[in-house]
């Protein structure tokens, strides 16, 4: 591209933001309010390799100075693994369902109704063929998402 043409590309002012409509927005107060929106940032954050927008995801409160330098070490190995997907993570249900004397039951799949407890990030290490998934537990605090380790 022409330096002239990148030049005017550059500074041509930003478009506005679209409005999601009355009640529907998906940040409060600097915090995601939508689950949607928060995998999205999540995602976004882990294939940009940037450990402080992941950062800004985890719930702090109650952390102390030791375990916050130890949940950091953990955010930075988890923004440098290539990412594959994000798949939720339901609770299961709370009672085995019926089975036969002597076996074991079988879990079914879990309903995919209701939000999801926690989200999993399928990576790979940086060999990109060793398999490393990771659960990150999800938490809603006043009316915002939030991830714990």
């Amino acid at each position: 591209m022409p330096a002239v043409l990148l030049l005017i590309a550059l500074s041509a002012p930003a478009p506005a933001p679209a409005s999601p409509g009355p009640g529907l927005t998906a940040y409060a107060g600097g915090c995601i309010t939508s689950l949607r929106e928060f995998a999205y940032e999540l995602s976004s954050a882990v294939e940009a390799g940037d450990v402080n927008r992941l950062a800004a995801l985890y719930r702090w409160r109650g952390t102390s100075t030791r375990a916050g330098y130890s949940v950091m070490s953990r955010l930075q190995v988890l923004a440098r693994r290539p990412l594959l997907g994000i798949d939720p993570v339901y609770p299961r249900p709370p009672h085995p369902p019926e089975g036969a004397p002597g076996f074991e039951p079988v879990w079914p799949e879990p309903e995919r109704r209701g939000l999801p407890v926690g989200l999993r990030l399928e990576q790979t290490l940086e060999d990109g063929t060793t398999a490393a998934p990771t659960t990150l537990w999800l938490r809603r605090e006043l009316g915002c998402w939030w991830f714990t380790l």
